[in-house]
């Protein structure tokens, strides 16, 4: 493709353009007359920037060759290059065999690849027929037009320094018999291939076209010429440019609002080598929504403007011829201007004046302008004087020719005092001029705006290092970060440039362990076709949904090269830090010594920092509108009702054991606790275990709060506080409002790229204050949060606990069936204490024949109120886990009553363990037992031995003896000192299993000396002394309450 949209090889050179446009015309004629007579001639080169017309140049000679009957062939440099890859021959040698043949072809008539490129049939039929149809065409002497020769400038470059490999330096020197026209884009090959190379060429350099003539232009089509200053500035005075926007143009009659819109949109939406035709600075200001289209007007120099960008004379005005004499002085009294550098210097500065005076500000005389005005003020700020002069360096280092000349001329303007000229501007008097002598309007457009609209295009990223863009661009492995400097509260934002492929891979890879959802990250990546085919992972796909990641294709090839070249640049001169405006502007720029890299590093980042901050920003805006909610006008996390210590229901808990947002279920829940769910007798059954102290700490418990401000009570449901909450959040008819819901499903997907399933994520939400391993990760989403509030965790745990419970309530209702089994296990524990107590109370009764004795009775204390307690609460979470599995939507709001019901079953495990305990530690049951068994067999001896009456033994006083013996035995209360006994007294119960224990060895010891005097009837008398002693012995053991005298 040809670098101008509208070269026509139909078309004939335009002389009427400028002086230089017909002395080039003059020159060409020259060097075809020369090569006609059989003269050499150097290679031409065709130099000027982008869309200033080279191709056109390159038809015109290709025009006159075949008129004067010289062959002339057209191509580019990329397909030389290209197609000489698979050749062996010598590059020379095939371009020879290649011009030949293409030569043949088209004197045939025959299609050829090496001819203009031609819009319509007929159009190349009437070149065909024009210029080549003829007889005397002699194929001795040929023409050769290279064009867009900077899309290979890459590729030469790489052979700069390798004489014998050099296919620029064959070509110029091995077709000596063919007369070589070459284009070059000013910031491509023609400044880098050295001065040697240079040296072979005579120059054709293109000018820019004045704002006069594009007036001219536009009158005599008839078209607004109220844009000739739009224009100007919009092709930055390219001819090829200027044609192809002012194309099309309505007529002037038909130049409206929606036309204006119309071809406004078709013009700033084209791209030039990177750069914007007009970059959006309207869209990076604060330009009210109802004066966009003046502004868009305003940087175009149309009215009416947008008057904040404007600067307008009332009384006196300024020429620009006077203004551009004041200017070079005051420039000149601060640097010596001389030479070569005063005339880049003046000729720039004069161009750029002349385009911010509008036709409304001149003077003319037959439609010609012989006076131009500027505002008075038009430089008087700083601001605006900043913004000329560095205008002013853009076109030097867009149109002028590489070397030391263009080198000191910005240099100079760079160093110069912005305010002490800015200073001699405002104290003008003598050259300004009152316009009310004149029938104009003096205005212009702030400098600053129009350099920022209006990018400059021919700047070298190269110029930053030595080091080849292809090299760091295959060396690119990791995204380069930058800094938009916006402000974010509520928020994180990061930048990331991903030149490469393998820069955006390693950028998807972090973003597989991305857990943050306050985090947004922008990815950048090249507007190429290359760069549309990298490869995108589902994972980084999924967070662009969420707003969580965005992925944008912007600036062309140059801005990458730059971005590479100044990353590089940075690291070489040791500059730490992610690239900003602050970092670039404060130090790097100033710090540089060069004037090309400063001009460059200035320039392009503008470019950078302007797509970098536009993206950032409509990422900023997508993302918050994403998590914002309407009611708030905040993002959902950082309302500032989260910002308290205390949750929603308005106190927080200071339980061991906090709800940590189980709370929320009851907000979040699609249908929460009403009247129509069973929920009282559960809430009042805990609130009585905590009442009544069923429990020695309550502290487990502190719901009281809680559920008195969070419930209505009497089975009402939820209190009109906590709806107010559950308003905020939810419709009315129960669903997640829009936001929260992408809040919502941004968790739970973050929760899935962290490898944490539904399971994973119900079990650290509702089984957090379950024992577990100290070191036990949490969730990944709750982790290092970048903002929020102090209840923002709490909130995101209540959405999660929605959600999981949303995709699978049988993990709630399966915790509710286990607790309810595990109260029903606790309700049995009870009913063995009672049991056991029953019968400890009907065993501890003495023998029939031990009376006259306070019975001692085992009390059950609260052994039935805590069984009736655990057996309502039971029965509440037993009717809870039916009305879940019923309805599914009710989970999340169940999640929190489970979770303080479930505590309380902790804790009355130890409440039951208090009454069991003591129980098991004893023997009673059966020490009482054998007791009675042992008191019983001495009296059975006693009444039935005949052995005592061969003894002075008095049988009836040792039966009164004995019966006393069993009051004292079985007079549990006096041994005590209390006839109660409380269950839960282990002490008691411990000191009453140690007499019985003791009883029962004692008369066990007696019973077995009874069967000896019945064994040995021969030493009767000896043994019934012996028992007598021992009945004494024991008699006097057990007299007194608790043992021994």
């Amino acid at each position: 493709m040809p670098d101008e949209f509208n070269a026509d090889p139909t078309v004939a050179w335009d002389t009427s353009l400028s002086d230089r446009h017909r002395e080039l015309d003059r020159e060409l004629n020259t060097k075809l007359d020369d090569f006609e007579a059989g003269q050499g001639l150097n290679p031409l080169a065709v130099v000027g920037p982008y869309g200033a017309g080279k191709t056109q140049y390159l038809y015109e000679v290709c025009r006159r060759g075949w008129k004067r009957d010289i062959p002339a062939v057209y191509t580019d440099l990329k397909t030389i290059l290209d197609a000489h890859e698979s050749s062996d021959k010598p590059i020379v040698e095939w371009l020879e065999e290649n011009i030949s043949q293409e030569t043949s072809k088209i004197l045939k008539g025959e299609d050829s690849d090496w001819l203009p490129e031609f819009r319509t049939t007929e159009r190349k039929d009437e070149f065909y027929s024009n210029f080549i149809q003829g007889s005397n065409i002699s194929t001795d002497k040929r023409i050769l037009l290279i064009d867009e020769v900077e899309q290979k400038y890459e590729e030469l470059d790489e052979y700069m320094d390798v004489d014998d490999a050099n296919p620029l330096r064959e070509i110029l020197d091995g077709l000596t018999d063919i007369f070589q026209v070459w284009s070059f884009g000013l910031v491509s090959a023609y400044e880098l291939i050295g001065e040697a190379d240079r040296r072979r060429f005579s120059e054709a350099r293109i000018p820019i076209i004045d704002v006069d003539t594009i007036w001219d232009q536009l009158n005599n089509n008839h078209q607004p010429t109220t844009l000739s200053n739009g224009l100007w500035w919009l092709s930055r005075g390219r001819a090829g440019w200027i044609t192809n926007h002012s194309s099309n143009l309505p007529s002037a009659e038909d130049w409206n609002d929606d036309s204006f819109i119309k071809w406004f949109d078709e013009s700033s939406s084209h791209s030039y080598y990177g750069a914007d035709s007009i970059a959006p600075v309207w869209s990076d200001s604060d330009v009210p929504g109802n004066k966009l289209i003046d502004a868009k007007r305003t940087v175009l120099f149309e009215q009416p403007a947008y008057d904040d960008w404007i600067i307008e004379s009332t009384n006196t005005a300024i020429s620009v011829s006077e203004a551009h004499t004041v200017l070079l002085d005051a420039i000149q009294n601060q640097a010596e201007l001389s030479g070569d550098v005063f005339e880049i210097i003046s000729d720039n500065l004069l161009d750029v004046l002349e385009g911010f005076s509008p036709p409304t500000g001149w003077v003319t005389e037959d439609t010609k302008a012989k006076k131009k005005f500027l505002p008075s003020g038009a430089f008087s700020r700083d601001e605006y004087m900043e913004g000329l002069l560095k205008t002013v360096i853009d076109f030097i280092s867009s149109f002028e020719k590489r070397g030391d000349t263009r080198k000191d001329a910005t240099q100079l303007l760079g160093d110069v005092d912005i305010t002490s000229i800015a200073n001699t501007w405002s104290n003008l008097y003598d050259p300004l001029e009152k316009i009310d002598e004149y029938d104009v309007q003096v205005w212009t457009v702030n400098p600053a705006i129009i350099r920022e609209a209006y990018p400059p295009l021919a700047l070298n990223p190269e110029e930053l290092t030595e080091m080849d863009t292809i090299e760091l661009r295959k060396a690119n492995s990791s995204a380069i970060r930058f800094d938009p400097q916006l402000s974010f509260r509520g928020g994180n934002l990061k930048v990331r440039l991903c030149p490469t492929e393998d820069a955006l891979q390693s950028v998807f890879e972090k973003l597989s362990e991305q857990s943050d959802v306050t985090e947004t990250t922008v990815v950048l990546l090249p507007d190429s076709t290359e760069a549309e085919k990298w490869s995108i992972p589902t994972h980084a796909k999924r967070l662009t949904e969420h707003e969580l990641l965005t992925i944008e294709y912007v600036g062309g090839q140059r801005l990458w090269d730059f971005i590479l070249q100044l990353n590089h640049y940075l690291d070489i001169h040791d500059f730490s830090g992610v690239i900003g405006s602050e970092l670039i502007e404060k130090t790097v720029i100033p710090q540089a010594t060069d004037d090309q890299v400063r001009n460059t590093i200035n320039a392009l980042f503008t470019d950078l920092e302007r797509l970098g901050t536009q993206s950032a920003r409509s990422s900023k805006a997508s993302f918050t509108n994403a998590y914002t909610l309407q009611e708030t006008e905040y993002l959902i996390w950082q309302d500032p009702a989260l910002d308290g210590r205390m949750p929603y229901y308005g106190k927080s808990s200071t339980s061991a054991t906090p709800k940590h947002g189980l709370e929320y279920g009851l907000v979040f829940a699609e249908r929460s606790i009403n009247k129509d769910v069973p929920h009282q007798q559960l809430i009042s059954a805990l609130e009585q275990a905590y009442h009544e102290d069923y429990a020695p700490n309550t502290r487990w418990f502190r719901a009281q709060y809680f559920f008195n401000r969070v419930f209505e009570g009497e089975n009402n449901g939820i209190h009109g506080r906590a709806m107010e909450v559950r308003h905020k959040y939810l419709t009315e008819d129960g669903q997640l409002r829009r936001p929260v819901l992408r809040l919502q499903r941004a968790l739970a997907f973050l929760c899935e790229l962290n490898n944490e399933g539904k399971e994973v994520v119900y079990d650290r939400i509702v089984h957090i204050n379950k024992d577990r391993d100290e070191e036990e990760k949490g969730l990944a989403v709750l982790t290092d949060l970048s903002a929020g509030k102090r209840q923002t965790e709490d909130l995101f745990r209540g959405l999660l606990l929605e959600w999981v419970l949303h995709e699978d309530s049988t993990l709630l209702v399966d915790d509710l069936k286990d607790l309810q089994h595990k109260l029903n296990k606790l309700d049995r524990r009870m009913g063995d204490v009672n049991e056991q107590i029953e019968y400890l109370n009907k065993n501890i009764e003495p023998p029939a024949d031990v009376t006259d004795l306070e019975p001692i009775r085992f009390q059950e204390s609260n052994v039935s109120a805590y069984r009736e307690n655990i057996q309502a609460v039971s029965e509440g979470v037993g009717d809870l886990a039916t009305e879940v599995e019923n309805n599914s939507k009710l989970a999340a709001a169940a999640a929190v009553l489970w979770s303080i019901a479930d505590r309380y079953e902790s804790v009355m495990q130890n409440a039951v363990d208090q009454f069991q305990d003591p129980l098991g530690k004893v023997n009673l049951y059966s020490n009482i037992n054998e007791l009675k068994d042992e008191y019983r067999s001495l009296r059975k001896w006693l009444n039935s031995t005949t052995t005592l009456s061969q003894t002075s033994i008095n049988q009836a006083e040792l039966q009164t003896f004995l019966d006393e013996l069993g009051r004292c035995v079985f007079d549990f209360s006096t041994r005590l000192g209390t006839s109660e006994v409380p269950i839960e007294r282990s002490d008691l119960l411990e000191t009453l299993d140690r007499h019985v224990e003791d009883d029962v060895n004692q008369l066990n010891q007696l019973n077995k000396k009874t069967k000896e005097i019945d064994n040995q009837a021969a030493e009767a008398a000896e043994s019934a002394e012996t028992v007598v002693n021992n009945l004494q012995e024991f008699s006097n053991y057990i007299s007194f309450p608790g043992g021994e005298v």
